[in-house]
């Protein structure tokens, strides 16, 4: 149970929605619309202000007022990890869920992904397929492909090996606490999933579409090089982590020598996206070991061969 305002006791929710924003006040009331419009109710928002400068903590304490579910709290600027944490250590709800403040779910999102779980109980962290908004306007499935047509787990080999589990997902309070909540690194939610997985925690991934994601500019997923670097050093953790089984460090092991080329192929991209060519087809070559992926790095290829540009073109437009 909880208490509201006047202390009086409540119904847990069902879901703590759990929404870092930082200067987000264009896309926020999106954000939160799409919360607004569940078609289940059962439900609480809260929204972290980390130290934004713009209208993002008024936005927020606006729709606060409006619907006594969404509680606002506000931060100096110390990141998305931390914003997080600061939002589940006082959330209630029976299942927990973090959103981007420029992610959206759809209307059913609640209610399909709570009718899976009850149709396929006993696990720990459920994620479902999303729509990725990408830069050039093109839309396109987070997951495609045959296996992500129907329900399966992501095992902690698999996560060690390619980051497999979306960001909004519904997930026990036990794995925040067990996890030990976000770490302020690049890609805090590869990290999340891949230290759960080690731990014994169990996934199930839900094929329905159920909510959207935009790749927008500015974004910490155009920071290549420094993301790489910080991917490189999450697998050298998990690495490290005593549950490993063998056969789980021998896969980690690899992921490292793979973190490391992926380095290489990172700084290339980066340049390329500067318009720096020179080299560019020679060092492309030498990356082959950072593609895990044999028909990606073959279409890259055609495309490095036919113009360095091209290849740059393509890269921002479809950021990966």
């Amino acid at each position: 149970m909880m208490s509201d305002a006047t202390g009086l006791a409540t119904a847990r929710p069902l879901a703590s929605v759990v929404v870092a924003a930082y200067n987000a006040a264009e896309t926020l009331p999106e954000t939160i619309e799409s919360v607004l419009a569940q078609s289940c109710g059962s439900w609480e928002m809260i929204i972290v202000d980390d130290g934004s400068s713009d209208a993002t903590l008024e936005l927020a304490r606006t729709h606060a007022r409006a619907d006594g579910r969404i509680r606002v709290i506000t931060q100096a600027n110390a990141g998305t990890a931390a914003a997080r944490n600061a939002g589940f250590s006082i959330a209630g709800g029976e299942w927990f869920c973090f959103l981007d403040a420029d992610d959206a779910m759809s209307p059913d999102y609640l209610e399909r992904m709570i009718a899976f779980i009850g149709r396929n109980p006993g696990y720990d962290i459920y994620s479902c397929n999303a729509e990725v908004v990408l830069r050039d306007g093109g839309r396109d499935l987070m997951w495609g492909g045959r296996r992500w047509r129907v329900p399966h787990q992501v095992t902690a080999i698999e996560q060690l090996k390619e980051s497999s589990v979306s960001p909004v997902t519904l997930f026990r309070p036990e794995v925040f606490e067990r996890v030990a909540g976000f770490r302020s690194v690049y890609s805090e939610d590869y990290d999340f999933w891949l230290r759960a997985l080690i731990l014994g925690f169990r996934h199930l991934f839900n094929p329905e579409t159920l909510w959207s994601y935009r790749r927008r500019e500015g974004s910490k997923t155009t920071a290549l090089v420094a993301e790489a670097e910080s991917l490189l050093d999450i697998v050298a953790d998990a690495a490290a982590m005593p549950q490993l089984t063998v056969e789980q460090k021998q896969v980690a092991d690899r992921a490292l020598e793979f973190a490391r080329a992926r380095i290489e192929r990172r700084r290339l991209e980066e340049a390329l996206l500067r318009g720096e060519f020179t080299g560019a087809r020679h060092a492309y070559v030498n990356a082959r070991k950072a593609f895990p992926d044999g028909l990606k790095y073959t279409v890259g290829f055609v495309l490095m061969m036919t113009s360095p540009a091209l290849y740059a073109r393509v890269k921002s437009a479809r950021m990966v």
